[in-house]
């Protein structure tokens, strides 16, 4: 059906055609689409995060915010437990790597360097290598994590061995344990959070009908083309079995449909 009918009567009529739900409205302009709103691009993305976690029906959630703060809530929760989980891979990792050389304080080792006016360093290599050959006698054995041996060298200035890789330490493995404690009890407390939050699903997903409603009724009057300026026309298709209702919803107005 081809749509025509008075600019003064198209706001009523696509509120009146919406309400009513039978038409799909085909679009005469070819204007460029519009853009989602930010908010339900938000809602849509708070609500996947919500869906990943379960929640019993019968929970209530303290519903403080509004659907879309809420959501920017959900948002700002994510972020921060993707950043805790990197954190606490890269701490694990960091921890395996100088697991060997033991909990120190760093400022202690700083200090002592300058007073000594020597330099301390930390490498590792292979252990079937370090069978083989006859270390040097500033490096210090300190033991053996897997196929790996790891010592320590005291000498005046800096200084390379062959076969050997050299580890930096800024912070000690007791450092290192701290924070990696830490970053998971904020972790579970965010996941406590998100977890929570599941249970505010269906006031998400009212929060995204509302703001797709609006969204679809803006898109509706966006793709109406003004032949004239007193005048919008749309085509829509109209189900065989809701003709009669289509007469119906324009018999108030002043707008015409033909097939």
């Amino acid at each position: 059906y081809l749509i025509l009918g008075s600019q003064s009567d198209m706001d009523r009529f696509f509120v009146l055609a919406q309400r009513a739900g039978f038409m799909e409205f085909i679009g005469l302009s070819h204007k460029k689409a519009l853009e989602m709103p930010q908010d339900a691009k938000i809602l849509l993305s708070a609500i996947k995060i919500a869906r990943a976690h379960t929640a019993q029906a019968n929970e209530s959630y303290d519903l403080r915010l509004d659907p879309v703060r809420l959501a920017e809530q959900i948002m700002k929760w994510n972020e921060e437990r993707e950043r805790l989980l990197e954190e606490e891979r890269i701490l694990s990792a960091e921890i395996v790597r100088i697991a060997a050389f033991g909990n120190f304080s760093r400022s202690e080792l700083d200090d002592l360097e300058r007073e000594a006016k020597r330099v301390f360093q930390f490498f590792c290599m292979k252990s079937d290598l370090a069978r083989e050959m006859t270390l040097p006698s500033p490096l210090i054995y300190i033991g053996t994590e897997y196929d790996l041996d790891y010592f320590v060298s005291i000498n005046k200035e800096t200084v390379q061995y062959p076969k050997m890789i050299e580890i930096t330490i800024d912070r000690p493995v007791g450092v290192l344990r701290e924070r990696l404690h830490a970053a998971r009890l904020e972790l579970a407390k965010v996941e406590q959070d998100i977890h929570e939050s599941a249970r505010a699903l269906p006031y998400l997903q009212k929060g995204l009908l509302d703001y797709l409603n609006e969204y679809h009724l803006q898109l509706a009057k966006h793709d109406a083309a003004a032949p004239l300026t007193s005048l919008f026309a749309i085509e829509a298709w109209v189900p065989q079995t809701k003709i009669k209702a289509l007469s119906g919803l324009l018999s108030g107005l002043d707008v015409h449909a033909e097939e």
